[in-house]
């Protein structure tokens, strides 16, 4: 079974040692269908020739590869990016390109691409994966930034900073409450005040009868 590929270069000295590359075992199966000189003419020769691969360049005048891309996705034909610059791996994979490849590839790996690229299988170089892999782990902006020193909790409760006795941060909710049970402990208990109502009655004041003058 053969399989179809569209070159898609600005450059025809590039185009035609792809051709010579990829035609050069006729056992691969691999049968180049047509050349484009930007991503317009690339999006145009796609509906015409049905190609299975469409070996892309990223940087030609006009449309360019990106955007040709973008045109050309859920429309049939796969797309192994071809280009000088590892750069673009992400932006191209997200347009909707199965695979992404540098120039320097050795014939035989961009012959083999572009066969596991017509199966539906993602090809990526060995340059080109490490940078994916470093720009997929790359944290969230601000995600590790510390917290300010003395900067205050959610609710407006300011936070436990670690002492110099290496204890960690205390978590929101998680022994908030522990100096003011430390002063409950050490201070000195008042003396309890006995109620009025404690003390006992006192007596009556024993009557004395009046002094008369005498008489």
């Amino acid at each position: 079974m053969s399989v179809r590929v569209l070159i898609a270069d600005d450059h025809p000295i590039v185009r035609d040692g792809l051709r010579a590359a990829l035609t050069r075992d006729p056992e691969s199966g691999i049968v180049v269908v047509g050349e484009a000189g930007d991503g317009e003419e690339a999006v145009r020769l796609a509906g015409e020739l049905t190609p299975d691969v469409i070996l892309m360049d990223l940087r030609m005048p006009g449309m360019d590869g990106m955007a040709a891309i973008r045109r050309l996705a859920g429309t049939g034909p796969r797309v192994l990016v071809l280009t000088t610059f590892d750069t673009d791996v992400l932006p191209a994979l997200e347009a909707g390109a199965t695979g992404y490849l540098l120039k320097d590839a050795p014939p035989a790996d961009l012959a083999r691409a572009v066969l596991a690229t017509s199966r539906g299988e993602t090809v990526l170089a060995p340059a080109v994966a490490g940078r994916l892999a470093d720009q997929v782990r790359r944290p969230a902006r601000g995600a590790t930034e510390p917290a300010r020193a003395g900067g205050l909790a959610p609710g407006g409760r300011r936070r436990h900073e670690q002492g110099s006795s290496g204890e960690p941060v205390h978590q929101r909710g998680q022994h908030q409450n522990a100096p003011a049970a430390h002063l409950r402990q050490t201070r000195r208990p008042r003396p309890r005040r006995r109620s009025r109502r404690s003390l006992p009655p006192r007596p009556p004041a024993p009557l004395t009868p009046p002094q008369g003058n005498g008489r």
